[in-house]
């Protein structure tokens, strides 16, 4: 694969962004639907614009032209051809176009040399100005064009002296008939090159209606890791992150990716709809943005939980943030609710659960697969959700109880993020905190050497810990798998023995996991042989356990237990946060 030359790469990158040079007047006297068509909200995009060739049978003059007008007038005056010559850049070195209106008929000549020119309008020529650009030598689509002169072209009455052609064996059969010269005397593309890029490198912006509070990111096919970014909102480079969040200032404004590789080959997406409003965030004095407050308050503690994901978001033109009262992310926490969360959290605890706009899986996936990390996704609009309800969770319903922290995946992560931002900040509300339970999420050494006021567990009845683990089969760490909620230096705690050792603890220990029976789709408390035992080298819990694998192996690999995490050691991880609130009042 060849490569833009150095100059050239930066001549065309600065005429697809238009934001230095101006073309010259033959090239802004393109035609306006031409232009329409390469137009995003004013910044020419076009990397080559066709070069056009005429030629006058009353003179025998070869001309030639980028601007469509000249050449609809051309024709129209009964020049022939008019086809496409070759493709000029629209920035570079400049041809200039000059005319002889000393001879009959007159003449036009093309040069790259200021001397030249300046002769030439010193003996009567006309300087018509910059007629289109040379190509860089060191391009992959570079060609040079042959000049040709015709020394018996005056006296012979016909005033075509001069040709230009792409064509090798055309200047060469010119030469043999008498005419001079033949050699390069600028240089063009053989090709368009915006088709020719286009084919080289594709990009695609993965959404397609961008919604404020957005993380917008992009398809590039082939992939590559070397890749430049330049974001542009309404036609102005805005960033050349990876990623662009979509921000209040660019309402209303379409936004477009151009990408260049290492070899210097660049293209660009088509733009996205207009950016448009966001969901409207919650307000956690309106009970319609919880999903459960307690009718009573009935117990000592407290249980602040934070849902999974359960927006998926598939379409492109989906949010990617779903507003409160999403159908499919009701019927989710319903779902879990009936399942798990009610009877685990809320037989010992008073249970609250806030509404949030958390992030689709769908744009979770897409931020790990660009970053290796999907906490991107959630650390805006989910977070700061979480925050606003923290705030008034501790402000007008807790009263002062101790209370744990909970969730589960998306969940998780927002708690971690919560106990490094906000209980950093209100330290008075940690020494309250049982415990958080983080399940189905990385929490890693790096996180906790970070986070000095934070502690994990050691055992099973410590408090003011975080509790978490992620739960695999045995292939996924022979296959070094990648898994979507992993990351590098995890930490799990044994969930059957309460242990950061990797003490195996057999399926004998667990007292049961919770099962949904295919026959009636009721849950039962089964023993399905959860056993554990901890990878410390890649920090989950391994089991044996005989359920079948989330089947999204490209995002958890081939044997993770993830949709299962709080199903497994079911009833150990209920008697486990009774034990723990037990410690807690008992030394409180």
């Amino acid at each position: 694969m060849k490569k833009f030359g150095t100059r050239l790469g930066a001549v065309i990158m600065s005429a697809a962004m238009a934001l230095t040079l101006a073309p010259s007047a033959a090239l802004t006297s393109l035609a306006k639907e031409e232009r329409e068509d390469r137009d995003i909200h004013g910044a020419v995009m076009q990397l080559s614009v066709p070069v056009y060739g005429f030629y006058n049978p009353n003179s025998g003059e070869h001309l030639f032209t980028v601007d469509l007008g000249e050449a609809d007038n051309l024709g129209a005056a009964g020049w022939t051809e008019g086809d496409i010559k070759w493709y000029a850049p629209t920035l570079g070195d400049p041809v200039y176009r000059l005319y002889n209106p000393n001879e009959p008929l007159g003449d036009h000549h093309y040069t790259t040399s200021a001397a030249e020119v300046e002769i030439l309008v010193e003996a009567g020529w006309r300087n018509e100005e910059v007629a289109f650009y040379t190509a860089d030598t060191d391009f992959t689509f570079t060609v040079p064009v042959y000049g040709v002169y015709n020394p018996n072209a005056y006296p012979s009455g016909r005033t075509g002296a001069h040709h230009f052609t792409i064509n090798k064996e055309e200047a060469d059969s010119l030469l043999e008939k008498g005419w001079l010269e033949g050699e390069p005397k600028f240089y063009g593309f053989e090709v368009d090159v915006d088709e020719a890029i286009a084919d080289q490198i594709k990009v695609e912006i993965d959404t397609e209606t961008p919604y404020v509070g957005d993380i917008l990111t992009a398809t590039v096919d082939p992939s590559y890791t070397d890749l430049t970014y330049h974001w542009l909102v309404g036609g102005t480079e805005t960033s050349t992150a990876e990623m662009l969040t979509v921000t209040d200032d660019m309402l209303g404004k379409v936004i477009t990716l151009m990408v260049t590789n290492a070899d210097g080959y660049t293209s660009t997406s088509e733009p996205t709809q207009p950016v448009v409003e966001g969901p409207e965030a919650p307000d956690y004095a309106d009970a319609d943005s919880w999903y459960e407050i307690p009718a009573e308050i009935t117990k000592d503690v407290d249980t602040f939980f934070i849902y999974p994901t359960k927006y998926l978001g598939s379409d492109k033109s989906d949010p990617d943030y779903a507003p409160i009262d999403n159908e499919q992310m009701i019927n989710g926490i319903k779902e879990q609710y009936d399942k798990f969360i009610g009877d685990m959290y809320g037989s010992s605890t008073n249970l609250y659960i806030p509404l949030y706009r958390q992030a689709s899986f769908r744009v979770e996936a897409e931020v790990w697969k660009k970053t290796g990390d999907a906490m991107p996704s959630m650390s805006g609009i989910p977070y700061d959700d979480i925050e606003d309800a923290l705030d008034y969770y501790f402000e007008n319903l807790n009263e002062g109880r101790p209370f744990i922290l909970a969730g589960h995946s998306q969940g998780s992560a927002i708690c971690l993020l919560a106990l490094e931002r906000y209980f950093s900040e209100h330290p008075d509300y940690l020494e309250r905190m049982v415990a958080t339970y983080a399940i189905g999420y990385s929490v890693t050494s790096d996180y906790l050497e970070e986070n000095p006021h934070l502690k994990f567990a050691t055992g099973e009845t410590d408090t003011g810990v975080i509790v978490s683990w992620n739960s695999e089969g045995a292939e996924n760490a022979e296959q070094d798998a990648k898994n979507i909620v992993l990351q590098p230096n995890a930490i799990s705690i044994n969930p059957l023995n309460w242990k950061l050792d990797d003490t195996y603890a057999s399926a004998e220990e667990n007292l049961g996991s919770l099962v949904t029976l295919a026959e009636t789709g009721e849950n039962s408390i089964q023993d399905i042989g959860a056993d554990a035992k901890l990878d410390l080298e890649r920090g989950v819990v391994v089991t044996n356990a005989n359920i079948a694998p989330i089947s999204m192996k490209d995002l958890f690999g081939p044997a993770s237990f993830h949709n299962n995490e709080n199903m497994l050691y079911y009833v150990n991880q209920k008697e486990n946060i009774e034990k723990r609130i037990d410690s807690f009042l008992m030394n409180e």
